[in-house]
């Protein structure tokens, strides 16, 4: 029995299957994929045909009987073979899956093989082109799927999410592309992959996975939201602007504005995207068709609004004199009524833009109330009048040029060319020149205590007396003077949870710009602090700028250390061209290029620093004390740690000198 036994042992080595002493079975593959067949053979020599063949997988605690045969059907004593095909489907085994083996019996002789695995598993690798994707882009999606048996699958592909796709994978491959919708809002997206396969519309194998892209937010359109499409004249026009993306969402971004006059006039300037702006039109500001184009990178759209014809005069008395002038855009074609006493005098007038006329007012002698209106315009005056009778005459200072035309031309060409003979003696053209700047410098110096226009240069000067204290605001501005401004960014982060005390405090340490005559709007959370050179009467508004900032600095730590409330800040300064003129009491400024938007950048780039452009710095090189800091695109940024007081070192000097000089 024994030698027996050996014998069998060295057999099941060889022949690699394990052999009872009457029942042998060969052995299967190690893994099989449900859909997949097992062929098997089973030798048999049976000692007794009673009872039952069978053939049963067996995976755990389950049990599926495969084959059973009655065991007449078998001769005993006589070595036999049955080949089997087990299929791995639904029908057969159900939903079994996992560590399994096989056994043959007969009556209570039996035989099992090695564990094998049943798996429903497919290895699936799916791959996008690339990560993020533009609307209306193409995406490739490309997917190897290879079941757990080592075999390619020959299957299905489903995906959802982003995109809905059905295709057939063959050889365990398929590559697929789709377009990412024009409109598809940005963000995060996911594509899930399911690959499977079936038999007879019953799924056996399958596997999912998930990919996730992103959809860049790309701007796709400028939307100019017009509050009239009619403009009047003496009247802010306000517009905003708005660019979106693809699926109309709101962006952030500066754009660029571009704004024509009928005469094709430009303003150009710069606008945040969602907030609004406006153009001060003067009375006189030219009527018609004006264009606003707007554009981001290469987006562009156009918008026309119309500016009103209207008829306006200003109305002046002086002594026995009216003045009239049209300062409206159109002719002026209106009757004015003058009522003297209780008698009126009614003036038809057609003047052109512009254009002054004057009335010589007569009464018989003595003082009488004067009323003139024209239109929703009067003026009232109590004049004293002289003449023989009631009326309203114009007037004659102009009529020796008309009486005596002639005369009038001698002098004038007696009167060049003298003119001519002295510059040719003197032949000295350009000193002329120069004398002529050097008035023009002594008049400006002088313009306060005269009070007169300087017409030898176009530097016109507001009245700082009209302008309220500390008070601008940004607009178009479309009749102005352009000046060399600079500007301060002060941005308070946490400005819209400020307590009512830290306002306050807030305001007072604001006091230190407005002593400086600098002109403050607050826009959220910046303030901005104008300097300009018809505020100021100084063309060295950097350093007032850069001192104001250096002090705001000093006074903004002081009351973080003093209060428990902080103000948390940064200043960033900048220079560079403005436009600028002064309505109702107010600093109107329209920012030329990005002047007024790098200042705000630069304020957003740290915390509680002055920090300067290199505009500013380059001017002040040898007055300030900096450290340079990161840049914002191609400007230099530098923070400030110190600046020089020229006055203060001016005093030390001559006080140094009066005591050498004492010793």
């Amino acid at each position: 029995m024994i030698k027996k036994l050996g014998l069998n042992i060295l057999t099941f080595m060889f022949l690699v299957c394990f052999v009872s002493a009457t029942i042998s079975i060969s052995e299967p593959l190690e893994i099989y994929n449900l859909g997949d067949s097992i062929p098997l053979i089973v030798t048999l020599e049976p000692n007794s045909n009673d009872g039952w063949f069978t053939v049963d997988l067996v995976c755990g605690d389950r049990t599926e009987t495969m084959e059973k045969i009655i065991g007449k059907s078998f001769y005993t004593g006589e070595e036999q073979t049955r080949s089997l095909n087990l299929p791995l489907t639904n029908d057969y085994i159900g939903n079994i899956t996992g560590e399994c083996k096989i056994r043959a019996a007969i009556n209570s002789e039996e035989t099992t093989t090695q564990n094998f695995k049943i798996s429903n598993k497919i290895n699936l690798e799916a791959l996008l082109d690339k990560e993020k994707y533009n609307p209306g882009e193409i995406v490739t999606l490309k997917i190897d799927a290879i079941k757990e048996n080592g075999r390619p699958l020959e299957g299905f592909l489903e995906t959802s999410g982003i995109a809905s796709i059905s295709k057939i994978i063959v050889d365990g491959e398929v590559t697929e592309k789709f377009t990412i919708n024009e409109n598809q809002e940005a963000g995060n997206y996911e594509l899930i992959i399911f690959a499977y396969d079936k038999i007879d519309g019953e799924r056996l194998n399958s596997q999912n996975q998930t990919l996730k892209l992103t959809v860049n937010q790309i701007p796709t359109f400028i939307e100019i939201s017009l509050a009239e499409l009619e403009a009047t004249p003496g009247t802010d026009y306000k517009f905003s602007l708005e660019l979106l993306d693809q699926a109309g969402k709101k962006m952030e971004g500066a754009i660029n504005v571009l704004v024509l006059s009928p005469e094709k006039e430009e303003m150009n300037l710069v606008v945040m995207s969602g907030e609004s702006t406006s153009i001060s039109f003067q009375t006189n500001s030219t009527p018609g068709t004006y264009q606003i184009l707007a554009s981001f990178g290469d987006l562009e759209i156009l918008k026309e609004f119309n500016v009103k014809e209207i008829q306006k005069v200003s109305l002046e008395l002086i002594d026995s004199l009216l003045i009239v002038t049209n300062i409206g855009n159109t002719k002026y074609n209106q009757t004015i009524a003058v009522k003297i006493g209780d008698q009126t005098e009614r003036i038809n007038l057609n003047i052109d833009v512009g254009e002054k006329r004057k009335f010589n007012l007569n009464a018989p002698t003595g003082t009488y109330d004067v009323d003139v209106t024209s239109g929703d315009d009067s003026i009232q005056s109590n004049l004293l009048l002289t003449g023989n009778a009631i009326s309203v005459k114009g007037s004659s200072s102009v009529g020796i040029l008309n009486k005596y035309p002639l005369i009038w031309t001698f002098l004038i060409i007696l009167l060049a060319g003298t003119a001519f003979v002295l510059y040719k003696r003197t032949g000295k053209a350009h000193q002329i020149k120069e004398k002529r700047k050097m008035k023009s410098f002594f008049l400006r110096m002088k313009n306060k205590s005269s009070g007169k226009k300087i017409k030898e240069e176009k530097f016109i000067e507001h009245p700082t007396e009209q302008v309220k204290k500390g008070n601008a605001e940004s607009s178009l501005v479309l009749e102005g003077e352009k000046e060399v401004a600079s500007v301060i960014a002060l941005k308070i982060k946490n400005m819209s949870t400020l307590k009512q005390n830290a306002k306050e405090e807030l305001i007072k340490i604001l006091e230190i710009a407005k002593d400086k005559k600098g002109m403050i709007e607050r826009k959220e959370e910046y303030l901005m602090i104008i300097f300009t050179p018809s505020i100021t009467k100084t063309f060295h508004n950097e350093i007032l700028a850069t001192k104001t900032g250096f002090g705001l600095m000093a006074a903004l730590n002081e009351y973080n250390k003093r209060f428990n409330e902080k103000l948390k800040f940064n200043i960033g300064v900048n220079s560079g061209e403005l436009i600028v003129s002064t309505k109702s009491g107010k600093l109107q400024y329209t920012s030329l290029g990005s002047t007024v938007l790098l200042a705000k950048k630069i304020s957003d780039s740290s915390d509680s620093q002055l920090l300067v452009s290199d505009s500013i710095r380059n001017k002040m090189i040898r007055d300030l004390k900096v450290n340079k800091v990161e840049p914002i695109g191609k400007t230099g940024v530098y923070s400030v740690t110190g600046v020089n007081d020229k006055e203060a070192n001016k005093d030390k000097l001559q006080d140094l000198l009066n005591r050498m000089g004492h010793d």
